[in-house]
Parts: C-alpha cells; sequence; structure tokens
C-alpha cells in the first residue's frame, strides 16, 4: 500500500512540475553603443542553476521553466549587469533586444577623480585590467604582473623578497612611471620609486586597474614620462556581505588568509568595507622569508544628494628576507639558480643578512560636491607616514672580506670569532675624556632607514560649461620629509663597532663614536620636498571629433639636511646643515583628438611638452654625504607624440598605436662597488638623453562562444641619444671630470619586444580555464657607467629571449547556501630557464622562478 501511494504522489508531482515547467524564452543581446551583437553574454534565471550564453549572434533560449513572475540577470565582462522581469505564459516568450551599456563609461566620483580614460573619447593609448580578471587570473603573482597583456609593459618579480616586483612601460622604470589609487599619487616624491608589498591585499578590493601609456589623462601636477598606472577600490556602498579566501603558494610565500566585510548602504547613508589579509613563508630563495599583514579599509558617508564624503586608509606592515643577486657561474657552482649568497647559518640558524621592514600606511578624506547640474568639486587631502629599513653587512675599514663557507653562504660563526676576539680600547669616546674596551666589531649588520612624513591634497573643479564643452580646474599641494640614516642592528659578537673610516670619523659632532645596538652611524640627513602646482584642461565635444588641450604650471623646491659632519673620507666638507635650497618652476601642454569614425572605429593622436624637476635623490653629489648639488643640474624635458586607431565590435576590439618619446637633461648620481676591494667610486651625470619608439598592437576577439582569445605585440627602440659628461670621485676624494660614451647603448632591463596570447573560456556552467602566454624579446643587462668612460666599444649584453606560459582554472559552487569558489594557478608550467634582469655594475643576474602552484578557496558570503 505504501509502494502504491509513493507512486501515486511521485506522479502527481511529476505532472505538477510538467505542468508548470512550460515555458520558453528567447531574446538578443548587444552592445549599446554600436548595436552589435554580444557573444558570450551569461544569461541566469536569478536564484536558480538554469542558465545559458548567447551564441554568434547574441541571441539566448532558456527552455522548461516555469510559469511565473521571472527575474533574469545578464552579465558579460566589461559592461553593467542587467536584470530583466518577464511574467512568463505557457510556450514561446520573447524579453526581445536587450542592451548592454559598457561600465567604463559609467564613471562615479571616485573614477573621475582618479583620472580614468574613457574608451572611445579621451585620446591617449589605455588598457584596462577588470576586478575579475584579477580576481580570477592573479593567483600569486605580484599584481602588476597581469599587465605583462599590456602592450608596452615588462613587469617581473624583483629578487625574491615579499612584494617585491617592477615595472616597465614603453622602457621606462618605475621612477618615471605615475602610480596612483583612486587619484592619489603614490610614489616617492625624493625618488619617484613604488615598492608594490606596501600595497598588498589590494587586489579584493580593485574595482579595476588601467594603464595609460606616454601621457595620460592625469590632472596631477606630478606627470610620467612612461606612463600612469590607476586603481581604483571598489566602493563600500556595494551590498552587503564580503569573502574569506584561504591560498596555497609555492612561490614567494607559503599561505594567505584574507577576510573582506561590505556592511552595504546604511541608514544614515553610512557604508563601509574592510579588507585583512595574513600571509606567511619561507621564500622561494633560502632565507627570503614572509611575515606580513594588510589592511584596508573604508567608510563612505552620503550626506545629501550634493555632498558625499569618504575616507580610506591602508597600509602593509611586513617583516621579510630579501635576496642577492649573483652571476651564473656563481648559480652553475652551487647547482642553484636562485642561490641566495645573502644568507649563512648563525648559532643554530638560518641567518640573513639581508632584511627588510616596511610599513607605509596612507589615509585620504575625499570630498565630492555636487554644486550644482553644471558644476562639481572633488577634493582629496591624504597624509602618509612611511617606516622601512633594510638591513646588509657593514664592516670596519680595516676589516678582512667578509668570509664565507664552503657552500657559498656567509659564515657568521666565524665573524662572529673575528669579532669577539678583535679586542680594543677608544680613548675620548664620544668626544669625551672617557675610554673603553670591548670586543669591536669587524662585521655589523647595518640597517638603512628610508622613513617619510608626506601631507598633500588635490582639488579638482568640473565644470560643464556647455552641453558640448567640460573645463576642468584644479590645484595640488604636497609638503614632503624624509628621513635617512644608518643604525647598528646587529653587532654580530661584538660589544660595539667604531664608526670610522681609515681613522676618521663618519661624524665628526660624535667622534669616537663606540655604537651600540640601535645607535645611528654611517650617515645621517634628511631631504625636503615641496610642490605646488595649477592645472587646467579643456574638452569638447564636436560630435565624432573630441578635443583636449591641458596646461600645468608648478613650483617645487627642495634641500637636503645634513645631520652628519662627515669627516674627510669622502672628502666632502660639505656635508652638516642645510644645503641650499633649489626652487624650479615648470609647465606641461598636452593636446589631444580623437575621431570616431562610425559606431567601430576611431583615431586619435596626442602630443605634449613636459618640464620636470629632477628627483632629490638624482640632485647631490651623494645625497648620504654632500650638500653640494650636481654642476649643470636643470629641469628635465619630455617631448612626446602619438597616433592611435582602434576597432570594436562585440566580437572583436583592436588597436595599434605608435609613439615617440624624446627625454632630455636627466641627471642622476650612483656609485659602483668593487667586488674584490669594496672599495667604491661615485659618479654624477647630467645632460642625458633618451629616445623611446615604437609600435603596439593589441586585440581581443570571441572565438566561439565562451571562448575569448587576448593577444598583443610590442616593438620598441629604446636608446641612449648622447655621451656625457660625468665627474667621478674615489674614496679618497680625488675627483676627475670624464666622458661617459653611452651614445647609442641599448637602455637595460626592458624588453623591448613583447608578445602576448591569451585563452580565456567560460562556456560550461561555474566552471572557467585559461591559459596566459608571455614572450619577451631584445632584453638587454644595465650598462655600468665607469666601463663607458673613454670607451667607444663599450658592449652591452643582450639576454636570451624567454616564454612563460602560466594555466588558471576555477569552479563556482554552494557551501550550505553560500556561493563559494576553488581556484589554481600554475605558473611558468614548462619550467623554462630564463634570465629577467641583470645588472653589468654589480655582475648581478636575477633568474626568474621555476614553475610554481598556487591554490585557492574563496567563499562569498
Amino acid at each position: 500500500m505504501l509502494r502504491i501511494f509513493i507512486l501515486i504522489l511521485g506522479m502527481l508531482v511529476t505532472t505538477q512540475v510538467s505542468a508548470q515547467e512550460k515555458a520558453t524564452v528567447t531574446g538578443k543581446v548587444l552592445d549599446a553603443d554600436n548595436k552589435e551583437p554580444l557573444i558570450g553574454v551569461s544569461v541566469i534565471v536569478k536564484n536558480s542553476t538554469k542558465g545559458v550564453i548567447t551564441d554568434l549572434n547574441g541571441e539566448f533560449k532558456i527552455s522548461g521553466l516555469p510559469t511565473s513572475k521571472t527575474v533574469f540577470t545578464l552579465s558579460y565582462i566589461g559592461f553593467e549587469t542587467k536584470e530583466v522581469t518577464l511574467n512568463l505564459k505557457e510556450g514561446n516568450n520573447s524579453l526581445g533586444t536587450i542592451e548592454l551599456i559598457s561600465d567604463v563609461t559609467s564613471l562615479d566620483e571616485v573614477q573621475v577623480f582618479a583620472d580614468v580614460v574613457v574608451d572611445r573619447k579621451t585620446p591617449v593609448a589605455a588598457s584596462t585590467i577588470k576586478a575579475i580578471t584579477i580576481d580570477e587570473q592573479l593567483g600569486a603573482m605580484a599584481l602588476p604582473e597581469l599587465l605583462n597583456s599590456t602592450p608596452g609593459v615588462y613587469a617581473t618579480k624583483g629578487s625574491g623578497a615579499y612584494g617585491d616586483a617592477r615595472v616597465n612601460i614603453r622602457g621606462f622604470e618605475q621612477t618615471e612611471i605615475l602610480f596612483m589609487i583612486n587619484g592619489v599619487p603614490l610614489n616617492d616624491m625624493e625618488n619617484g620609486r613604488l615598492y608594490w608589498s606596501n600595497f598588498a591585499g589590494l587586489s579584493e578590493i580593485t574595482s579595476n586597474m588601467q594603464v595609460q601609456r606616454g601621457l595620460g589623462a592625469s590632472k596631477l601636477g606630478l606627470n610620467s614620462v612612461g606612463g600612469t598606472i590607476n586603481i581604483v577600490t571598489k566602493p563600500s556602498e556595494e551590498e552587503a556581505g564580503g569573502q574569506f579566501d584561504v591560498r596555497l603558494n609555492s612561490g614567494t610565500w607559503d599561505n594567505r588568509y584574507s577576510l573582506t566585510l561590505n556592511s552595504g548602504q546604511l541608514e544614515g547613508g553610512w557604508a563601509f568595507t574592510f579588507q585583512g589579509a595574513r600571509t606567511t613563508g619561507d621564500g622561494y630563495k633560502k632565507g627570503a622569508y614572509t611575515d606580513a599583514w594588510s589592511y584596508f579599509f573604508n567608510a563612505q558617508k552620503t550626506i545629501n544628494n550634493n555632498h558625499t564624503l569618504m575616507f580610506t586608509i591602508f597600509g602593509a606592515p611586513a617583516e621579510y628576507g630579501r635576496a642577492w643577486n649573483t652571476n651564473t657561474a656563481e648559480y652553475e657552482l652551487r647547482d642553484n639558480y636562485w642561490f641566495n649568497p645573502a644568507v649563512g647559518y648563525y648559532k643554530g640558524g638560518l641567518y640573513n643578512s639581508s632584511q627588510g621592514y616596511s610599513h607605509k600606511p596612507q589615509a585620504t578624506l575625499n570630498w565630492y560636491w555636487d554644486i550644482n547640474t553644471k558644476m562639481s568639486l572633488s577634493t582629496s587631502a591624504y597624509v602618509s607616514i612611511a617606516r622601512a629599513y633594510g638591513t646588509s653587512i657593514g664592516r670596519a675599514s680595516n676589516a678582512p672580506s667578509v668570509p664565507e663557507d664552503n657552500d657559498g653562504y656567509i659564515n657568521f660563526e666565524l665573524i662572529d670569532e673575528l669579532n669577539t676576539a678583535n679586542e680594543q680600547t677608544v680613548n675620548n669616546v664620544y668626544g669625551t675624556s672617557n675610554s673603553i674596551s670591548g670586543a669591536s666589531s669587524l662585521f655589523y649588520l647595518q640597517g638603512r632607514h628610508n622613513n617619510h612624513n608626506w601631507i598633500g591634497a588635490i582639488s579638482n573643479l568640473n565644470w560643464d560649461v556647455s552641453d558640448a564643452g567640460d573645463l576642468v580646474l584644479g590645484v595640488d599641494v604636497r609638503t614632503y620629509k624624509a628621513l635617512h640614516y644608518a643604525s647598528v642592528e646587529d653587532l654580530l659578537g661584538g660589544e660595539f663597532f667604531l664608526d670610522s673610516n681609515n681613522g676618521t670619523d663618519n661624524n665628526i659632532l660624535n667622534p669616537n663614536n663606540a655604537a651600540r645596538l640601535g645607535d645611528k652611524v654611517y650617515y645621517n640627513y634628511d631631504g625636503h620636498v615641496k610642490w605646488g602646482a595649477l592645472f587646467g584642461q579643456y574638452e569638447h565635444d564636436f560630435g565624432k571629433l573630441n578635443a583636449f588641450v591641458s596646461v600645468n604650471l608648478s613650483r617645487s623646491q627642495m634641500y637636503r639636511y645634513g645631520n652628519f659632519w662627515n669627516g674627510s673620507s669622502y672628502n666632502i666638507n660639505n656635508s652638516f646643515g642645510k644645503s641650499d635650497v633649489r626652487v624650479f618652476n615648470n609647465y606641461n601642454a598636452k593636446a589631444g583628438l580623437n575621431y570616431n569614425i562610425d559606431g567601430k572605429q576611431n583615431i586619435f593622436v596626442n602630443g605634449g611638452y613636459i618640464t620636470r624637476a629632477p628627483f632629490l635623490r638624482n640632485s647631490f653629489i651623494d645625497a648620504r654625504f654632500s650638500n653640494d648639488y650636481l654642476k649643470g643640474l636643470t629641469n628635465e624635458k619630455i617631448t612626446a607624440a602619438e597616433l592611435g586607431y582602434s576597432y570594436r565590435t562585440s566580437r572583436l576590439s583592436a588597436n595599434i598605436n605608435a609613439y615617440w618619446i624624446r627625454w632630455n637633461d636627466k641627471a642622476f648620481s650612483s656609485f659602483v662597488t668593487d667586488p674584490e676591494t669594496f672599495d667604491r667610486t661615485f659618479f654624477a651625470v647630467t645632460g642625458q638623453s633618451q629616445e623611446h619608439k615604437g609600435i603596439e598592437m593589441d586585440a581581443r576577439f570571441q572565438l566561439l562562444p565562451g571562448l575569448e582569445a587576448t593577444g598583443m605585440v610590442s616593438l620598441g627602440d629604446f636608446t641612449y641619444l648622447n655621451d656625457v659628461n660625468t665627474v667621478l670621485t674615489d674614496e679618497e676624494g680625488n675627483s676627475d671630470e670624464v666622458n661617459m660614451l653611452i651614445g647609442g647603448l641599448p637602455v637595460g632591463n626592458s624588453a623591448q619586444t613583447t608578445g602576448f596570447i591569451g585563452l580565456h573560456y567560460k562556456g560550461i556552467k561555474d566552471f572557467y580555464i585559461g591559459t596566459r602566454i608571455n614572450y619577451f624579446a631584445d632584453l638587454y643587462e644595465e650598462y655600468d657607467p665607469t666601463v663607458a668612460i673613454g670607451n667607444e666599444n663599450v658592449e652591452v649584453r643582450k639576454l636570451d629571449n624567454y616564454k612563460i606560459v602560466d594555466v588558471y582554472a576555477g569552479y563556482y559552487f554552494e557551501i550550505n547556501g553560500l556561493k563559494a569558489r576553488v581556484n589554481g594557478n600554475v605558473n611558468n608550467l614548462f619550467d623554462e630557464l630564463y634570465i629577467r634582469r641583470s645588472d653589468q655594475r654589480y655582475n648581478g643576474e636575477d633568474y626568474g622562478f621555476g614553475i610554481t602552484y598556487n591554490a585557492g578557496l574563496n567563499i562569498y558570503f
């Protein structure tokens, strides 16, 4: 009887379901801009597992649906998600033609303030990496490595330390690239450098990352030479929820745990976002450990329809071990291309002489004011307080070479014995009549500190002068103070370190300094930079033609303040106190035209002339020891021009750009160290010129529904144009002006030819898989400036071409009603051996990592 009841009940349920699920729905999806069909759009029945993707004609069909009110969600990468509701009836139903709007053209206040380029309108070569690409493809790569799919970009990990990465655009290094988060500049004001470890954890809350190559659309006073990278974070007004991530890795770090929380829009107009992460690991190279945290907090307050406030603070305190590079002969001798000569064994454990700590929190308060329907004001005030240092082996002038064990590692045990046995009496210690006796360290661990306090404000007034004309007026002010000094971090068995060089005090104000742990030694100075700029840009829409012109006026001042009065060891008598204040007045002018030929094609041209002050770090003979500026120091001058063409349909988007950049009057100072004697030769250069030119092509093509192909080719020619004069100074203070014959040499450590092919498949519901293939060629090592002195036959080694194949995959599913995802990445799939950077000065070659694996679990709530 029970069996008959179950059978009848089953037949009734089946009949009922069959009666309800008799509806079929069809439709077609178009690009709202050019009315072309969109292929591969996900069309999902909300709160169900039913869904399809659009075909080659942008059409779709879903059968077996219940006859009821149904909501359909349409989503496609690069377009706004759209929901459509329809009361389904038995039989055929139609959603008709649905148009999706590109989410690049619907910019909120943050994106406008961050100078995000609008496709088919702004005459600038730009590429945008979306949040979903970062989420699905990044894995354990450094965030800038994703940009290798972009023309003109060469991005690599650093030597192996956590967060260590480098990126070049069109042959220009990071100091010549402007980095911003939500429109706020990130580059160090003294030297232009950027340390990616300071921004760890941003990948989870990045809305998009855009690369503007060349002049860019930045409204800041400080203009880049190579390009601009904008990182725009997700707004706090997103839906309430969050995600928890666990990730395991075999590369720079081992384990990473992160939590993201979104409050959504709350009563009273408040919204909050928090992201925190913990990262640890032993490192890919021996001793390159990671012990890091990161945090991001955003609070947004909608006061009324006209006023919005947003507060953001982020930071990434991290301790890590670093790696030194050596040469191929040494790597092969050790049978390890990732051998780290910075480490050794001490007191029963692994000890790294090159350790690092950094924490650079940045807090920003943004105010968005819609003054009226024609005018709005965006203002950002920010503060950055950085505390960072890195360590290395310091030694007394009478110390021998750093001892090594039989395996090539630093012999710390022998160093301890040498230090302990070096008994010494110091009379008139610290300039007093007292004396001390004890073990004077021949070697010690020296910490080099680079701290700064930075305050700035940016304000832009956006005025719709007419239906076709937009005017932007802006102001950019900053003040910056950096504190640079060396300190004793570990005496390695000794009791003190006598801070002198060949019997001469490094600081005459503190003679016979028997330095203990934490004491300052060697050098101590502050760098001061102040900056102010006015900006104006007018853009006019003539229909198919869009034109802009912008002008920028800036004034900067810099000076050095020496806290040590250095002795005569470098023949530098002008080291203490305040240097002369140098003031630089600069301007730039940029203009561009974009013409939309039709709904599919556009062509643009831009050009500009920029003058800018040299960086403080490059303005002194040696900023650590001297208040003397370089001779002939003047503003740098950059001239640039670019021509581009784009083609857009629903299946294909393609771009081709040609560019030319001339950089004149570049200044820099540095030194080279003799690897045997450790003697240093200082050199100072002004008047250097470079020329960078090339052609870039990239395309995105929908091969099949759900299968997308991307590709690019970039052909560049980056060259030093002229020979320059330089002043050489040895450690005894002997100076000589010589000619450095570098004209015609290639710019090093940036691949001049790059290529990329990417395949991404998402045709199977809830599953994606893809591959990234990068090719790098015409890569040269960085030349040794001293080799080029009086030498007309300088040879700069060309490194081997190489390719990297990465694969990734992921699957979305549910856990107890929560959406989740498992994902994995394999980088350098074929374990290719390659040199990614090389420096002739230090005979150091940086080999890329071999095959690495990454796996993760994400839970969304």
